[in-house]
């Protein structure tokens, strides 16, 4: 038991320690289609998306959960995991993308879940007509997890 909590314990370090590339990437990705807004910018802490995880243990009913947190600032949204984009090539946001490393300790065994189904909105001026499907202020994704011994626990 000990051995497992241990392995459990340096496992959820090594998560915690790579979401800082998780954050980059989903404070970034809602301005990627803008030329000149790639950055929040500016020193002013309360345009910062703050990410944090959870790793529910396995109980005899389901396998153990892995919990994806965004803390969103007012103002700003993050766009869905399955934001679409307009047809033949049409561009459209860049959607959220949660994934693990191929080495990571941790093996996905389903679909990531909003805790909340996104805001939606058709968009009338970057993308015309397109389904603009949005996350504000604090939205968790979960997914069912199986933790592997070794590897190294990425995520990004």
């Amino acid at each position: 038991m000990i051995a497992h909590a241990s392995s459990l314990r340096r496992m959820f370090s090594l998560l915690l320690g790579l979401l800082v590339c998780l954050s980059v990437g989903i404070a970034s990705a809602q301005f990627d289609a803008f030329e000149g807004l790639s950055s929040l910018g500016g020193d002013d802490d309360s345009t910062e998306v703050i990410i944090s995880a959870e790793l529910i243990p396995a109980s005899y009913k389901a396998p153990a959960q892995l919990a994806i947190t965004a803390d969103i600032p007012e103002g700003f949204h993050v766009f869905a995991i399955d934001q679409g984009a307009l047809p033949d090539n049409g561009g459209g946001p860049m959607p959220t993308e949660i994934t693990l490393s191929a080495d990571s300790a941790i093996k996905l065994l389903g679909n990531w879940q909003p805790s909340q189904p996104p805001h939606s909105h058709i968009d009338e001026e970057a993308w015309i007509g397109l389904e603009l499907r949005e996350h504000e202020h604090q939205i968790t994704w979960t997914a069912p997890v199986e933790i592997q011994p070794g590897g190294n626990g990425s995520i990004s």
